[in-house]
């Protein structure tokens, strides 16, 4: 087992605790003077109880019910009556009377400070707006079009804001604390740097605001839009381009050709990924053209003069131009041109040099002149240091795009035209000693993940399926391998959509023995949580080692295992946020700012032998129009496809890239692992270094490409406890999920009630969660999955609630209790908040390796 000694580190712009306090301290003081007030009380009816029982005296009965009501200005008058009449002391009752007064006092100046401090609350985050000129930026790029209510929100004094100032309190508390407490890639506001490990001790204190470089890149699926309508509409592109056949079929039907192709078109409402819709499609076309299609096949180009010699008696050129663009807007032809993805820059240059060759002088002067537009607004927009020049630059930014959407007939949002990261200059240190403790249970953590993991179990199903078919012959890599792969990448959804599934049915040995092993730590896990009920953590070390045990050996060293763990580190604590698939997919995007480490740096060359070379892996590296795919930094062992994307088609391809069909399939007798091979029988893996998930990808490859990536954990620990609430669960010093709770377990008691003032409604809520112990910071975050078809709970982002700051309870009450009706709410938790020690957030992306054929010790 070994690691990526490329260790990404995420970190926050904006200090944690920059945000605004509101003193709501006196809440847990009412909370408690008021329980002991009822305690007093229930004292005090005890006693007039028992001396009504001695004397019979009526107005004792009068008194208790004032007590009991809390009527205290008709209690004290009572009092001196009858503490006269029956020379009674009325200890409990006196004692009742002075705890309601100092509650009554600790309400009057509970409220006062409420609208002192909610004064204070809103000055300080106009002053944090006006101090963090980066936030102010990044909350203008993704709501550009509030910046006259924000200018307005900014300049009006406080003491004048009125509601539609008001109004804009929440999108503000959402984003400041998204740039505060949230590490995802957010602008440059979470900006990225590299971290290295070191045997010399470490300490290092880094400055508050230590330096940054602003990165920026255009939208790549823009880029290609764009270029495309411009191709598209050239007909000197069609005259001169080659044509390459999609996958399809030709059958005879009534006496008429009908073809069945694999079609990929363009859906202008998505503006991250180009071409991204997929289905398959028929048609009636001539028996001339089935010929012809017949005889290219898929791996024979065809030409326009192809086409022009069979219709010549039939369509001129330019109608045949027009039967051209129809086929090559429904996906039956594809063009022969790509570009050089490696980076921003890298595909302009390339668009410029590719389209001089196909494009009229006029119509390539048109697009070079757009391209330019756009690129220098955007980095105008990204040079600029106060929001409003970069307002006035946006607004540019919006009239090109306005204007292009006249001539193109496309509309792209302005806001969707580039992205930008902060880059992070320092290198930060880590000692080897503390690296090394937090790795080892990671590399367990990893090992147990086979228990779950939905990939393994279908390697496993595509073996046992071929080698039925095929023995222990080589197979092609063609239809009817196609036919099984998405016959068995079917079968494995329902493992996709619920963790716990399991397939009773099933007959491979593996697949059952992983689907057991499964069901019964499930159920251990719970019997350990019945255990640790009103506990705040429960360590589940003993339990997992015991399943890692279990695991068969030859299970275990079969599998090829990468795993990136993201994590925050607290002290001698290590906090999970998230397990995803290795191969360096999310640490791609960023690549291209690190090119002299990764292109120099021994230690990463080592890794980059060790796992990949000598493994055989080869990279399949198309963007399909997503920036987070766009690296210029490459294995040697590069791969394509004969039917999906356009990397085959760049000049270098058929000599320096393997075709993914030209390999053969080879099943292992013993074990039935699905495995690929090349020339030399040698076994092949395929990998995608980019953060495009293979679901979003098209036609075969996003199934294919399951088959090597193995080592997530594509669920929470927390999501297998049936219990609503669940504590905190550990493995040793690794924090694997936080402390939670179902909000419907209590959202009704979260509702505001009729007539409920805002301070009324504030002092319930934050007595409310004195008394049932609750943390007060926390995230609203979702339980999410592949069954989920909602597309609120697809998008949602955790949402960081201070439950002591009104404006949070408001956002609260907005974004989420609002939605108490919606079927989704019941996938709605309360998590505990759980950071990283020091001012800012921070996260590591540690990649883990195990190759297969490696054990582990046990």
């Amino acid at each position: 087992m070994g690691r990526n000694p490329f260790v990404l580190l995420r970190e926050n712009s904006l200090e944690k605790e920059k945000f605004p306090d509101f003193d709501a301290t006196m809440f847990s003081c009412i909370a408690q003077k008021q329980k002991s007030m009822e305690q007093f009380k229930l004292k005090a009816v005890d006693e007039i109880e028992k001396l009504f029982s001695a004397t019979k005296h009526p107005g004792l009965l009068n008194m208790k019910r004032c007590v009991f009501n809390h009527k205290i200005n008709k209690v004290e008058p009572m009092l001196n009556t009858l503490s006269g009449e029956l020379n009674v002391d009325f200890i409990f009752t006196h004692k009742y009377i002075e705890e309601f007064r100092e509650f009554m006092m600790l309400e009057r100046s509970a409220k006062i400070n409420y609208e002192t401090e909610l004064d204070k609350l809103r000055e300080s985050m106009v002053a944090l707006l006006k101090e963090q000129e980066s936030v102010l930026s990044g909350l203008l790029m993704i709501n550009p079009d509030i910046y006259y209510k924000l200018d307005s929100y900014l300049n009006t004094p406080v003491s004048q804001h009125r509601n539609k100032q008001r109004k804009l309190e929440t999108t503000i508390y959402k984003f400041i604390t998204r740039s505060a407490y949230k590490t995802s890639p957010f602008l440059s506001i979470t900006r990225v740097g590299r971290s290295e490990i070191s045997n010399e001790p470490v300490v290092e204190e880094f400055p508050p605001n230590r330096e940054y470089t602003n990165k920026v890149s255009l939208n790549f699926t823009l880029l290609y839009r764009l270029t495309f309508h411009f191709l598209m509409n050239s007909d000197v592109f069609l005259k001169t381009i080659g044509f390459y056949m999609p996958p399809f079929s030709i059958r005879a039907e009534n006496g008429k050709q009908v073809i069945s192709f694999l079609s990929r078109k363009d859906l202008p409402s998505n503006n991250k990924l180009f071409m991204p819709s997929e289905q398959l499609a028929e048609m009636k076309i001539p028996l001339i053209l089935a010929e012809l299609f017949e005889e290219r096949d898929m791996e024979n180009e065809i030409t326009f003069s192809d086409c022009m010699s069979l219709f010549s008696n039939s369509l001129t050129e330019n109608q045949l131009c027009q039967l051209l663009r129809k086929y090559l807007s429904i996906g039956l032809l594809v063009p022969a041109v790509a570009f050089n993805e490696g980076s921003s820059d890298l595909f302009l240059a390339d668009i410029k040099k590719v389209t001089k060759k196909y494009l009229q002088v006029e119509e390539y002067t048109k697009l070079n002149d757009i391209l330019n537009q756009i690129n220098e607004t955007v980095q105008e927009i990204t040079n600029q240091t106060t929001y409003k020049e970069k307002h006035l630059n946006y607004k540019r930014l919006e009239e090109i795009m306005m204007d292009l959407g006249l001539e193109t007939g496309f509309l792209f949002p302005a806001k969707t035209v580039f992205y930008e990261d902060g880059l992070i200059e320092d290198i930060q240190h880590m000692e080897s000693s503390d690296f090394e403790k937090i790795t080892a249970n990671f590399k367990n953590i990893q090992v147990f993940s086979i228990i779950f993991d939905v990939n393994i179990r279908m390697q496993y199903a595509m073996g046992t399926r071929l080698y039925e078919q095929f023995q222990d012959n080589l197979a092609d890599i063609d239809s009817d391998f196609f036919s099984v792969l998405f016959d068995v990448s079917k079968e494995m959804i329902p493992y996709w959509e619920d963790v716990n599934h399991v397939d009773p049915s099933c007959t491979i040995n593996e697949i059952v023995i992983l689907d057991q092993l499964k069901l019964k730590f499930i159920d251990e896990l719970n019997e350990l949580d019945e255990l640790s009920i009103g506990e705040v953590e429960m360590d589940v070390k003993q339990l997992i080692d015991k399943y890692i045990k279990l695991i068969p050996e030859r299970i275990l060293k079969s599998a090829d295992l990468t795993s990136s763990f993201f994590v925050q580190l607290n002290g001698n604590k290590a906090i999970l946020n998230a397990v995803y698939d290795g191969h360096e997919k999310y640490k791609a995007r960023f690549m291209n700012y690190f090119t002299d480490y990764l292109s120099n740096d021994n230690q990463y060359m080592n890794f980059i032998k060790d796992y990949y070379e000598d493994q055989n892996y080869y990279e399949f590296s198309e963007s399909f129009g997503f920036n987070g795919n766009v690296k210029n930094i490459k294995l040697d062992n590069q791969c394509y496809t004969g039917g999906i994307g356009s990397k085959r088609f760049l000049p270098e391809a058929k000599q320096a890239y393997s075709k993914i069909e030209d390999f053969k399939i080879k099943i292992d007798r013993e074990n039935k692992k699905f495995r690929i091979v090349d020339m030399h029988n040698n076994t092949v893996k395929i990998c995608y270094r980019g953060s495009l998930v293979p679901t979003s990808m098209p036609g075969y490859i996003s199934v294919l490409l399951q088959l090597f990536s193995s080592g997530s954990l594509m669920f929470k620990f927390s999501d297998l406890i049936r219990h609503e609430q669940v504590p905190r669960i550990s493995y040793g010093d690794t924090v694997l999920s936080r402390r939670r709770i179902n909000l419907t377990s209590f959202v009704h008691e979260m509702e505001r009630n009729e007539m409920e003032s805002n301070y009324e409604y504030f002092r319930r809520i934050n007595i409310l969660f004195v008394e049932k112990k609750l943390n007060k910071r926390f995230f609203i975050a979702a339980k999410r999955g592949y069954q989920f078809e909602d597309a609120y709970l697809r998008e949602f982002k955790p949402l960081y609630i201070d439950i002591t700051n009104p404006i949070a309870l408001t956002t609260l009450e907005k974004e989420i209790l609002s939605k108490k009706e919606l079927g989704f709410f019941s996938h709605f938790y309360i998590e505990e908040y759980l950071s990283n020690s020091g001012k800012k957030a921070q996260e590591y992306d540690i990649e883990i390796y195990k190759k297969e054929g490696e054990g582990i010790e046990k």
